[in-house]
């Protein structure tokens, strides 16, 4: 049954995941909302509470009713080098990609959000196709120009795949870590309220 339930998945995500985007480019569009440079379309195809948060709609429309958005820590190990590393939650740096900046500092989200399904023990995470661009974007932020993005695109990660921060930040190891946090999980819910409303999502 899982097995059936992970190929059905795999076949729906690119799909809905195509939805959302138009839907979200089209509500951004539209929307007088200060957001970050690059304008409210693009501010908003970036922001994992929106993409995860719609793609939590959309599956358990779609009879994954386990499904759930939850947010805390991330770090995804992109390529070997120095600064192969995109962070949100930990540095906390000021010019982060993932912030929605609706009106002020008190909107900010440093963190990421994602879905976890745990009936069939994955993470599904909506954003990780736009890594490659983030990853340049942030680079071209900072100064460097190493966008070599070796981790999968694919939505989908296995929770027992999932490695440690340490070994993405001491090892330079190509991969994806989670982790989960109840307070940044509220406040998520809580900014995507917020965000959705003013978007018409």
């Amino acid at each position: 049954m899982k097995a059936i339930k992970l190929a059905k998945l795999k076949k729906l995500l690119p799909v809905l995941r195509q939805e959302i985007k138009a839907k979200i480019d089209e509500k951004a569009a539209h929307a007088q909302v200060m957001l970050p440079a690059g304008g409210p379309a693009a501010a908003a195809a970036y922001s994992c509470l929106v993409i995860n948060s719609l793609m939590t709609d959309a599956l358990i429309e779609h009879g994954f009713s386990h499904a759930r958005m939850v947010a805390g820590k991330a770090a995804f190990g992109v390529n070997k080098g120095k600064f192969g590393v995109l962070d949100y939650g930990y540095s906390q740096q000021a010019d982060t990609l993932n912030v929605l900046g609706l009106a002020g500092d008190e909107n900010t989200f440093y963190g990421h959000a994602w879905i976890e399904i745990p009936d069939l023990k994955i993470i599904v995470d909506a954003l990780l196709p736009e890594l490659q661009t983030i990853l340049a974007m942030d680079n071209s932020m900072r100064g460097f120009n190493d966008n070599t993005c070796l981790l999968s695109k694919d939505m989908i990660v296995e929770s027992s795949n999932t490695i440690s921060f340490a070994k993405i930040i001491d090892e330079f190891a190509i991969g994806h870590h989670y982790q989960k946090n109840a307070e940044l999980t509220e406040s998520a819910n809580i900014r995507i309220d917020n965000f959705r409303s003013v978007l018409g999502l």
